[in-house]
Formats: C-alpha cells, structure tokens, sequence
C-alpha cells in the first residue's frame, strides 16, 4: 500500500513571535501521537521567548511521545 504508516504524528500550535490570545497565548502547543489503537495527545506550554526556541521544544516533546509508544 503506497504511503501506508505504522504511527502518525501531529501538532497544532501558536509559535509566535506574535499572534496569541489569553486563551491561546504563544507557545500553547497541541501534540498527537498513534500507532495502532494508541494514542496520546498533550497540551504543552513552553515558555520560551523565540518562535524557533517554542518549535525545538515541540519536536523535543514530539519525539519523546514517539518514543514512548515503539
């Protein structure tokens, strides 16, 4: 089957440097994780103060849900 997978990753997220809102304020970050008939999904919230700092810790975050579920 062509682009079959065994787990699948997603995300959802307000990096920044602008553009948030009280509820949702920049580096409010949404990860989804499945493989089979697991799966996580969390809500993160980094602090960190450059766009390219929030998008470090959500792969950072992405790849220890990953790794959790292999």
């Amino acid at each position: 089957m062509i682009g079959s997978s065994d787990a699948a990753l997603g995300r959802m997220n307000w990096a920044g440097p602008n553009g948030g809102t009280k509820k949702k304020p920049v580096g409010l970050v949404y990860i989804g994780v499945k493989k089979s008939n697991k799966l996580i999904i969390t809500k993160n919230k980094f602090k960190h103060r450059t766009r390219n700092g929030i998008q470090k810790a959500t792969v950072k975050r992405a790849l220890k849900m990953i790794y959790s579920l292999i």
